[in-house]
């Protein structure tokens, strides 16, 4: 028997149990969900530490952040960083493609905060020809 085979069937005879039925089927859930973006449309640019377009992230200078933007299912670019103050961060290395758990690939950009102050980092979307493109912000507060 598989170790996959095995689980399974752990999982099959545990749930019939009943013991543990709704831990099972919460943790069921929560790897269904993992993967999924709560924004909708295959997802937007998110930031790391869960921070949502338009919220404020709070860094200290010399910390970085990253931005993570899906790339669509033939590899070509869904979103670009459009717009970013360099007196205030500066992008670290290359945009880096990586793998998204339940599938697809995010396009990974970090950015490093330089100096105190409040700055916006601009995403904006690759639209089609004839269509109005989608911008979002992220909000940045630099501390000493």
């Amino acid at each position: 028997m598989s170790p996959r085979t095995y689980r399974i069937a752990e999982f099959s005879r545990r749930l019939r149990s009943g013991l543990s039925a709704g831990l099972i089927l919460s943790f069921v859930v929560l790897l269904a969900t993992a993967g999924c973006s709560t924004s909708g449309g295959g997802g937007g640019p998110k930031m790391t530490g869960g921070f949502a377009v338009g919220d404020t992230h709070n860094v200290r200078v010399g910390e970085t952040v990253t931005l993570r933007m899906p790339l669509r299912p033939d590899g070509s670019r869904a979103w670009r960083v459009s717009k970013w103050d360099s007196g205030f961060i500066s992008i670290v290395g290359r945009a880096t493609p990586v793998d998204r758990s339940g599938g697809g690939t995010d396009l990974m950009v970090t950015v490093r905060a330089r100096t105190p102050g409040e700055t916006v980092i601009e995403v904006t979307e690759v639209a089609a020809p004839g269509q109005a493109p989608k911008m979002r912000q992220f909000r940045l507060n630099i501390q000493p």
